[in-house]
């Protein structure tokens, strides 16, 4: 059972209307509540030792267009981000605390794979193509923070930028509370992803989503 904590005015609007805001990932650096992580879909690698890449090394391993001194001033720090995409977050916690954190309200998913295809569905209507995956969230320190050498960084060459898909579902273990399960959509847009209210049918919602009544709250 996954549960999605909003405003009750906006689960009614779901359950009535088939109305949700999709948000893109990195609308989460800045929510104004405890759901804020700074480091939402960014990954940092600090690269250490001595050594040099010239400038075709550069460019294909780190994008940059120079050559590159390691072993002056310290380690080199190099930030990852994730290819933008949209994103829904719900928690696997049946948590009272937790729901007024974000609202006064919720509703819960009794059928993610069917509800993920609802989505889905609707974004195709909007994008070309849509790749969608969703589970639950890990937390750990050293996926969003590693360190490398800089021998093992010119092993991995222009893999070093590559990210998995595993890294959308990273965060850092203060945030473990929140038990969260999102779904991720990676959509074909070139330009900076805003939040997007999308529309389901509700009659399909009615056999993937349920409304409990009474509320938790």
């Amino acid at each position: 059972m996954l549960y999605r904590y909003m405003d009750q005015h906006r689960v009614d609007q779901f359950k009535d209307e088939g109305k949700i805001r999709l948000r893109p990932l990195i609308a989460y650096r800045e929510t104004g509540d405890s759901r804020e992580d700074k480091r939402e879909g960014m990954f940092i690698t600090r690269i250490g030792g001595t050594g040099k890449l010239t400038r075709e090394e550069s460019k294909l391993i780190l994008g940059l267009d120079n050559s590159i001194e390691f072993g002056y001033g310290g380690t080199l720090k190099y930030q990852l981000h994730l290819a933008p995409g949209y994103v829904l977050c719900l928690s696997t916690n049946s948590d009272r605390n937790q729901m007024k954190e974000f609202g006064n309200g919720f509703f819960t998913v009794i059928d993610p794979v069917m509800f993920s295809g609802l989505l889905v569905d609707e974004l195709l209507k909007i994008y070309p193509g849509v790749f969608s995956i969703h589970g639950a969230v890990v937390y750990h320190d050293q996926f969003k923070d590693s360190e490398i050498t800089i021998s093992e960084l010119k092993k991995k060459g222009e893999r070093f930028r590559q990210s998995a898909l595993r890294d959308y579902f990273v965060k850092f273990p203060n945030y473990q509370k929140e038990a969260e399960y999102r779904f991720v959509f990676l959509v074909e847009e070139n330009k900076p992803l805003e939040d997007l209210m999308i529309e389901l049918p509700t009659s399909e919602i009615a056999k993937c989503c349920d409304f409990p009544d009474p509320p938790l709250a």
